[in-house]
C-alpha cells in the first residue's frame, strides 16, 4: 500500500498523455465528433477520452497483478463496450442494435458471477430467474443513463467522479481495500480526463468529448461495482443511488417518449441538462448542480445502506427521485417553451 500514490501518479499522467497524442490523431482515426443535429458544439471535437481513460485504467492494473487477475472478466467485458462504443462514435450503430449488443453483455456478466435481484425494495421477492432478469434490467438502464448524461460538457465525467467516490467510500467503510483499489485506479484517469473536459476560465469549451467508448464502458463498470459492493453488505438498492440523477432523468424520458407516442431509443435534446441549458445556464453551472444533487443522493445511498437503513426507506428515495425529476422537466419544458415563443415574437 505504500506505493500506491506513485502508481495512482502514473496512472493519471499516462491518461493525460494518451489523450493529448490521440487527439492530435483523432481525424486520422475518425474519431471526431462534429455539431449537426443535436449537437450542437462548437467545431469538431476528439472523442478519444475513453479509449484513453480505459488504457490508462488497464495499464495501472497491470503494476497491480493481485487486483488485474480476479477482475479479468470486468476488464475485457469493459473492453468490448468500449470497441462498440468507438465503432457507435465512427458510424453510429442503429439505436436498437446496440442495445441488444448491452443487453447480451450485461446478461453474460450475470450468468456469468450469479448475481440477482430478487428482493425488491424489501416488499416483494421474486425467483432467481426474474431476480436475474431484473439485474440484467439494471445495468442495461446504468449504461445507458450514463450514455446519455454526455450532453453538456463535463456533466458526464463529474457524474461518474461522484459515483465512484462514494463506491470508495463504501468500500472503505466495509474494509474491501482490493474494492476500494481497484475503484481509484478508475477514477483516477477519469479525473484526468476531465482536465480537458471540464469548461474553466481558461477553456471556454470541452477539447476532447469521452465518446460512447467511455460512456458506455463506464456506466457498465459503475453497475458491475454496485453488485460487487452488494457482496460487503452494502444493498444494490442503496449503492445504485449513486447514478440516481442520470439513471431518473433516462427512464422518466423514456416513459415520456413513449406516452407521447414517439421513438424512446434516439438521442434528442429533451434530457434535463439540456432543457437546464436551453433555459440559460451555463455547461459548468449545469454539471457542478447536477453533480451536487448526485453526491447528496448518493451519499444517503452509500451511508445509509452502511447504516443498516431499511430497503423500503431507499424504495422511498428511488420514487422521490423520479417524482422530483418528472415534475421539474415538465416545469423547464414548460419554460423552455415560454422563452422560445417570447424570441420569436421579437
Amino acid at each position: 500500500m505504500d506505493d500506491i500514490i506513485p502508481k495512482l501518479a502514473n496512472s493519471g499522467i499516462l491518461s493525460l498523455l494518451l489523450i493529448a497524442v490521440a487527439s492530435a490523431h483523432a481525424g486520422k482515426l475518425h474519431l471526431l465528433d462534429r455539431p449537426g443535429g443535436r449537437k450542437q458544439h462548437i467545431g469538431a471535437v476528439p472523442t478519444v477520452g475513453g479509449i484513453c481513460i480505459y488504457c490508462a485504467f488497464v495499464l495501472g492494473l497491470s503494476l497491480d497483478p493481485h487486483l488485474l487477475a480476479p477482475n479479468m472478466l470486468l476488464v475485457v467485458t469493459m473492453g468490448l463496450l468500449a470497441v462498440l462504443g468507438a465503432v457507435d462514435d465512427v458510424i453510429d450503430i442503429d439505436p436498437a442494435k446496440k442495445l441488444l449488443f448491452e443487453t447480451i453483455l450485461a446478461g453474460t456478466l450475470i450468468a456469468v458471477t450469479g448475481v440477482s435481484i430478487t428482493d425488491i425494495g424489501g416488499i416483494l421477492r421474486v425467483d432467481d430467474l426474474i431476480g436475474a432478469a431484473l439485474a440484467t434490467l439494471m445495468v442495461v438502464c446504468i449504461i445507458n443513463a450514463v450514455n446519455h448524461a454526455d450532453g453538456v460538457d463535463g456533466l458526464a465525467g463529474w457524474l461518474i467522479v461522484v459515483a465512484l467516490s462514494w463506491l470508495v467510500i463504501g468500500a472503505a467503510l466495509v474494509g474491501d481495500h482490493d474494492l476500494g483499489g481497484l475503484v481509484i485506479r478508475l477514477g483516477v484517469p477519469v479525473l484526468a480526463f476531465l482536465v480537458f473536459n471540464s469548461r474553466t476560465p481558461w477553456r471556454h469549451k470541452a477539447a476532447v468529448f469521452m465518446g460512447d467508448a467511455g460512456t458506455l464502458m463506464l456506466g457498465y463498470a459503475i453497475a458491475w461495482l454496485c453488485f460487487d459492493l452488494s457482496r460487503d453488505g452494502i444493498s444494490v438498492i442503496g449503492s445504485s443511488l449513486v447514478v440516481a440523477v442520470p439513471v431518473s432523468d433516462t427512464i422518466g424520458l423514456f416513459f415520456r417518449r413513449l406516452l407521447s407516442g414517439r421513438n424512446p431509443l434516439p438521442g434528442a435534446r429533451d434530457h434535463i441538462h439540456h432543457l437546464l441549458e436551453e433555459a440559460g445556464l451555463a455547461p459548468g453551472t449545469i454539471s457542478f448542480v447536477l453533480a451536487a444533487i448526485s453526491a447528496f443522493i448518493g451519499g444517503i445511498g452509500i451511508l445509509g445502506a452502511y447504516a443498516g437503513v431499511p430497503p423500503q426507506v431507499f424504495l422511498l428515495v428511488w420514487i422521490l427521485v423520479f417524482a422530483c425529476d418528472w415534475a421539474v422537466v415538465l416545469w423547464l419544458g414548460r419554460r423552455v417553451s415560454r422563452l422560445h415563443l417570447q424570441m420569436a415574437l421579437k
